[in-house]
């Protein structure tokens, strides 16, 4: 039928009051038919279709549902009266917005072969809602609940979606089940020690489904990920004490319990020679800067005109009981913790160029 009819004058006796109810994809209009009984139908305008609607007796209250709105959308509603002269009325008007189609949810109870799924949202929208599981047929629930989904294979990706009954709108998302605790490698091993490498070797472990990896730390720094069950870490550093170890991981990321492996590594190089050796002017301090030891720990001897005076960890020594007037040679070396020692720097007290009577020397 055609509603696009001409118009005639509004007269405040003529308005009536629409109310509205939204949903995501619909909206249920309704009105109180006017107290003249003049009016053969009402048409409804502004939804995705035009509306008939038969006419009423006075005072009965009419309800129509718009449907195929799309949701989040403002949408903008006159009624209309018809008369048999197929005069039209206008009788109110009325806006609103569509709710929107998303759905949250969130997951409970999650096992290696099923899960508990729960959905709503969060402003009062109590519309049922269309539950569908991978390729099951779909499902209607009320707002606001849950369901057990089961059925599954450990570590398998579930995938699923929720609609409003209203609207058209799928809300995809997916879910992986959980896998059972990956089991540790069954003991960790070494080949080929020497003073800067070592080749490691383990017993497979096990994974709940899957892809196995395993990850190899020294100490806590990760060196690798590998599916195999061998690994050769050409990085240690002489001198060294490291814990080495190695997990079982899942492709979930799941880790097993650790198999460890103390290894210890010779240190047979001395430590480099200290640099900047100088001494103060007044106080009789010898001062250089640290030398360097892959093992981290050095200490320095201190001589004093061949003869040795002390031994520190720090990078400065005083000397006492010293002559004025007299020149010295000073020398340092650097020790590791294997007794490997670096080659002597030496320095002159007073320094060379400097007369000896322009220094004043403090016993």
């Amino acid at each position: 039928m055609n509603v696009l009819v001409k118009d005639s004058k509004v007269s405040s006796e003529n308005h009536v009051d629409i109310s509205y109810t939204v949903l995501a994809g619909s909206a249920l209009i309704g009105w109180y038919a006017p107290s003249h009984p003049y009016y053969k139908e009402y048409h409804l305008l502004g939804g995705r279709n035009p509306v008939v609607v038969p006419a009423s007796a006075p005072g009965k209250y009419n309800r129509v549902t718009l449907e195929g709105l799309e949701s989040e959308e403002t949408y903008h509603i006159d009624l209309y009266g018809v008369m048999h002269n197929e005069d039209r009325v206008h009788l109110g008007e009325q806006s609103f917005r569509t709710r929107s189609a998303k759905i949250g949810y969130f997951i409970s109870n999650s096992t290696r072969n099923s899960f508990k799924l729960f959905w709503g949202d969060i402003d009062g929208h109590y519309e049922n809602v269309i539950v569908q599981i991978e390729d099951r047929a779909p499902e209607e629930y009320p707002n606001f609940r849950s369901k057990v989904v089961d059925s599954f294979i450990p570590g398998q990706t579930v995938k699923f979606r929720l609609r409003y009954a209203s609207s058209d709108k799928w809300n995809e998302y997916e879910f992986k089940t959980a896998r059972g605790q990956p089991t540790a490698p069954g003991y960790l091993g070494k080949f080929e020690h020497t003073i800067n490498s070592v080749l490691l070797h383990w017993g497979p472990g096990t994974v709940d489904g899957g892809p196995v990896l395993y990850k190899v730390r020294r100490d806590e720094l990760v060196l690798e990920e590998t599916e195999d069950t061998a690994f050769r870490d050409l990085t240690p550093e002489q001198g060294r004490t490291y814990v080495y170890s190695v997990c079982t991981v899942d492709d979930q990321y799941n880790e097993s319990e650790r198999t460890t492996l103390t290894l210890s590594f010779d240190d047979l190089t001395p430590p480099t020679e200290i640099s900047n050796l100088r001494t103060t002017d007044l106080s009789l301090q010898v001062l250089w800067d640290p030398a360097y030891d892959s093992s981290g720990r050095v200490k320095y001897h201190v001589y004093l005109e061949g003869d040795h005076k002390g031994t520190t960890e720090e990078t400065a020594f005083s000397f006492t009981e010293l002559e004025s007037g007299k020149r010295y040679q000073i020398c340092v070396e650097a020790e590791d913790a294997s007794g490997n020692k670096s080659n002597q720097v030496c320095a002159s007290y007073p320094p060379l160029g400097i007369p000896l009577k322009a220094q004043a020397v403090t016993v």
